[in-house]
């Protein structure tokens, strides 16, 4: 039996009736509005159930996944539930199978009343059932043909960086005076030396990733970033081809104090590769000048219950998609190498709003294969969230979630590890995940645009962002560009800060640019009930290069 077995089970039982219990309060909240679909509740609850596990389980394994109640009066919809059938044929079973269960049962009594509807007869009442079922949106979205169309669009919209709107737009910002403070130094600035991954994470934002060729020598980046900055992280996607460039900055940044990395482990497949790489990061830090800053890198590692999935082949044969195995060869290895800290990025869940997080999941499987190399991992301390979050399995409920944790491996308690979870937004990829699956700032979005939160803690992050091919973009928004260091200089690109009206009402999140959006395009009523978060609404207004420069113009006017 494949050892990862399960935990698959599990993992997807768990899924499995977080998504259906969300469904159900849909459906209520649906019946509460058309009082005609309640005789039909029961059999769209379990038309879902059929579907979700339909698009979501292997059918190798889809009978076992099926079995999450033992109760007998469920017996006769697991049978139907394992035999992975499409939406029609299963409504009609599910009609004919109730006919011959016990009068007492639930599914028994629908299905008559559903019948008595159609004057007994079966195919009527399922194609009434059928019918019902396609107009509750609860169908699950054909996933590649949507994540293809994404493709397209990114791939569009990072094709404007530049074009004549973007170019027009900040040759506007260059035009106007300075009206923002800003001293010239960034609390942090991000480096993409490469925009690359060969992982396809269900969460990813990225769908399409905009090529970087022909990179020059990045030395003098560099010699200007430690001039306006003290703190370094390299993004992108996989970064392990292209560890040299962080090596470079590692030895050649004397004032940068830390030097933080996001990678996805894919490096820590043995012992000896991963040694590798904390040792090439060791060996840089061993190599800079006797006067500079003393510094720490930041190995910090994507773990979750995306990067981590279990999945299953065309064959049903199970395998990580970044094995567990990697993150404890990281942590392991760890502790023989000063000044180099692991920091765990995680996405929060269900899980997350309770001590389960640390045992199930993808946290419990690191614990076990530590354990089971001989190794304990203790968690010392865990931090909840100042705000109280949305449980993705009740939309109505709210508490806090698990945000930071402290684990520290019991033969190195002086190297503690850092665990760090966030939200989850529905860009890229995740804008297909079902909303049982993740943790988002729904609420606080509500609060903003009602007005009950005037300021927000978590501000869209303007800090910038150099690609070593020559753009200059943000935190929060890597398709918004604020110029080209190759064709325009430092100088003039980092001016922009203290000019451009849009970057800092972005910052604030002004209210304009959502009356601006709304004078300009007709979908903003779609966008802010479809949104995730303040990020992610003002992420999705400012996405087409032609409404940025329009926004910028009118927030030009209004200001004059």
């Amino acid at each position: 039996m494949n050892p990862l077995a399960a935990d698959y089970i599990a993992d997807k039982q768990r899924q499995f009736k977080w998504a259906v219990n969300h469904t159900n309060r849909t459906l209520q909240q649906w019946a509460g509005e058309s009082p005609d679909v309640v005789p039909y509740l029961e059999p769209l609850s379990h038309l879902f159930a059929n579907d979700w596990l339909r698009s979501t389980v292997h059918t190798r394994h889809l009978a076992e996944v099926a079995q999450v109640s033992s109760q007998p009066a469920y017996s006769h919809l697991v049978t139907l539930l394992s035999e992975g059938l499409e939406s029609a044929p299963f409504a009609h079973r599910w009609l004919a199978q109730g006919v011959e269960l016990p009068g007492e049962s639930v599914a028994h009594q629908v299905t008559k009343q559903l019948l008595e509807q159609h004057n007994g007869k079966l195919a009527e009442a399922t194609d009434a059932l059928l019918g019902w079922w396609h107009k509750s949106g609860l169908e699950r979205p054909p996933f590649k043909e949507n994540v293809r169309q994404l493709n397209r669009d990114q791939k569009a919209h990072y094709s404007e960086r530049l074009a004549d709107e973007e170019k027009a737009r900040l040759a506007l910002v260059d035009s106007l005076p300075e009206r923002y403070e800003h001293s010239g130094r960034f609390a942090k600035m991000g480096v993409i030396p490469r925009m690359a991954c060969p992982q396809s994470c269900r969460h990813c934002m990225f769908v399409w990733r905009p090529p970087m060729k022909q990179l020059p020598d990045p030395a003098p980046f560099y010699r200007k970033m430690e001039k306006i900055t003290k703190q370094l992280l390299f993004t992108g996607g996989d970064l392990t081809p292209v560890l040299d460039s962080f090596h470079q900055s590692i030895q050649q940044m004397n004032r940068i104090n830390t030097f933080a990395i996001l990678l996805n482990g894919t490096f820590a497949e043995s012992e000896a590769s991963t040694r590798e790489v904390l040792r090439g990061f060791h060996q840089a830090l061993s190599k800079r000048g006797k006067k500079a800053t003393k510094a720490q890198v930041v190995l910090q590692i994507s773990f979750d219950e995306f990067h981590q999935e279990i999945e299953a082949d065309r064959h049903g044969v199970l395998q990580e998609r970044i094995p567990v195995a990697n993150i404890v060869n990281i942590i392991r290895a760890l502790p023989d190498y000063p000044g180099v800290h692991l920091a765990l990025l995680h996405k929060q869940n269900g899980l997350s709003f309770s001590q389960k997080l640390f045992d199930q999941g993808v946290v419990g499987r690191l614990r076990r294969a530590l354990q089971q190399a001989g190794e304990a991992l203790s968690v010392v301390q865990a931090t909840p969230s100042s705000r109280p979050k949305q449980l993705p399995t009740n939309p109505t409920q709210s508490a806090p979630v698990i945000r930071e944790a402290l684990f520290t491996l019991a033969r190195a308690p002086g190297k503690p590890i850092h665990f760090m979870s966030a939200t989850t937004d529905a860009y890229g990829r995740a804008e297909w995940l079902h909303p049982s699956e993740y943790v988002h700032e729904r609420a606080l979005l509500d609060d903003y645009l009602t007005g009950k939160v005037e300021k927000l803690d978590d501000p869209f992050d303007i800090d910038p962002m150099i690609w070593l091919d020559g753009p200059v973009s943000l935190f929060s928004a890597t398709h918004i560009t604020m110029g080209h260091l190759f064709d325009e200089g430092w100088e003039t690109v980092l001016a922009r800060w203290k000019r451009d009206p849009l970057l800092h009402a972005l910052a604030t999140f002004d209210h304009q640019l959502l009356m601006i959006y709304g004078a300009l395009c007709t979908d903003l009523q779609s966008i802010m009930a479809n949104a995730t978060s303040p990020h992610q609404l003002f992420h999705r207004i400012t996405e087409s290069a032609e409404v940025r420069l329009k926004m910028t113009q009118e927030l030009i006017g209004k200001r004059s």
